[in-house]
């Protein structure tokens, strides 16, 4: 009890050792807190034990929203005192772990959550978590998998998944993942963006369209959703239309040298070559090893006739690597 008493204290920005304000921030043993606090503030009374645990765990989630991780700990901690048989009290302590970079600590918890119930899948898609984190793919997999076995909609096991098969470029199987997440849940905005972009990476250009829109529908403030959408816009030949999307997505995420150089290649096939060398001088400004923006720039300068200035671009974009910039020298340079 005198713990939870000195969690309120603190979350009431009174230091119950010196009355003065505390850094809710900075790590406190609470052990050390325990042994110096002085009597209890007895205005603060649980009529019984679940209400104390609630308690904790809706103040342990409002730490977390608000960033103040080892506040969280403690109270997450204090529930576990309380009743150290709360599976969800350990696998939130696990997330905590997590986002302090102490992945043995939450590997423990969650271990502990599974010996109490091998059954709760969300123990395993929180183990899932820590394996992908720590670049072990295959038993991630595994993980997710157990997660879906024991609950069919526990959607963000599926969601996991679909991204561990994007990343191994199983874009199929990972449309088959974003599909059962849209099923549970059909406004999961990232699903259909990821669902989206695989299809894209599958040609299907008409079915990312159709993805992009949707997630645009349900969150217009997502920026890279609109430089997808320009994507496929381009291969689409739809120039106007993939630099207005540019145009939102530049608005959103300024200092991103792929969104101008995209612009600038809309720009080009519009014929707006000073419009098109404007947009690379910005991405060769944000990125100045950008090869294919040096490249793109020295074509866009032959439109203007700059032949001298776009064959030094040519140039500049062999010399970070790009090879076919050597074609173009002999083409256009000599």
């Amino acid at each position: 009890m005198i713990r939870v008493l000195i969690i309120f204290q603190l979350l009431m920005n009174i230091n119950p050792l010196n009355g003065q304000g505390a850094d809710t921030t900075a790590w406190v043993p609470m052990e050390e807190l325990v042994q110096e606090a002085p009597a209890a503030d007895t205005t603060m009374s649980f009529s019984s034990l679940e209400e104390e645990i609630e308690w904790c765990m809706q103040a342990a989630v409002k730490q977390e929203n608000n960033n103040n991780f080892y506040m969280a700990l403690s109270l997450y901690t204090s529930v576990i005192e309380l009743d150290n048989k709360n599976i969800i009290a350990y696998l939130n302590r696990a997330d905590i772990h997590i986002k302090l970079n102490d992945y043995v600590a939450s590997a423990i918890d969650i271990m502990k959550a599974i010996e109490l119930d091998p059954n709760y899948s969300d123990a395993y898609l929180a183990k899932g978590i820590l394996h992908t984190l720590l670049y072990n793919i295959k038993e991630s997999m595994n993980d997710f998998q157990k997660a879906i076995e024991l609950n069919p909609d526990n959607y963000e096991a599926y969601f996991r998944r679909g991204i561990n098969k994007f990343k191994l470029e199983d874009y199929r199987g990972a449309i088959a993942d974003f599909n059962n997440v849209i099923r549970i849940k059909p406004n999961h905005d990232f699903s259909f963006f990821s669902r989206g972009v695989s299809k894209y990476n599958l040609n299907d250009n008409e079915g990312a369209l159709e993805d992009f829109n949707k997630v645009i529908s349900f969150n217009p403030r997502f920026p890279e959703v609109y430089s997808k959408r320009g994507d496929v816009k381009l291969r689409f030949k739809d120039y106007r239309g993939t630099i207005q999307d540019y145009n939102i997505a530049i608005e959103f995420d300024p200092p991103n040298s792929e969104y101008f150089y995209t612009r600038g290649l809309a720009k080009g096939g519009l014929y707006d070559d000073l419009g098109a060398i404007k947009d690379y001088n910005s991405a060769i400004e944000i990125n100045p090893t950008f090869s294919r923006a040096f490249l793109a720039r020295g074509l866009s300068k032959l439109g203007i006739d700059e032949i001298d200035s776009g064959c030094l671009d040519f140039s500049k974009a062999g010399e970070l690597g790009l090879m076919e910039a050597y074609d173009l020298i002999k083409k256009f340079c000599n």
